[in-house]
């Protein structure tokens, strides 16, 4: 008598745990779906935000790379603009920097400033950072 009423209690725990688990994943599922995870969101690039999409003139524009390399903070000393889909820039600190024409403008700079800083808590400096492929390549 005393095991069945041990198993009637191990079967209402589990159950109720069980339960409790799927209210939780529901609830979760919910949040997700209304967009209520922005973190996770911006986290895994499920963004709805439309200022990624920028017409083909303007991301070509090498005035408009300049003006977000100036709002990430980073200082260019010189430029110079290839005939083909790429342009050069000149950092004041030094490394040289290739960016595509055909990539996306804020993923390239955000990516540039990422380098930047996590090169610099390494105390290395780069010579040549190039984005005019999939992935950056950094020459030391």
């Amino acid at each position: 008598m005393n095991k069945r009423r041990l198993r009637r209690r191990f079967k209402l725990i589990t159950h109720f745990f069980l339960i409790l688990f799927f209210v939780f994943c529901l609830v979760w599922f919910v949040k997700a779906l209304t967009g209520n995870f922005s973190k996770l969101q911006n986290y895994l690039g499920l963004t709805k935000d439309k200022s990624l999409i920028k017409p083909q003139s303007e991301s070509n524009d090498i005035s408009y790379f300049e003006t977000k390399l100036k709002e990430a903070n980073i200082l260019i000393s010189s430029r110079r603009e290839d005939q083909g889909s790429s342009f050069e820039v000149v950092l004041k600190d030094g490394p040289i920097v290739l960016f595509s024409k055909e990539k996306d403008v804020n993923w390239q700079v955000m990516s540039l400033r990422e380098i930047l800083s996590r090169l610099t808590i390494d105390n290395k400096k780069p010579k040549k950072i190039d984005f005019r492929f999939d992935k950056p390549i950094v020459n030391f």
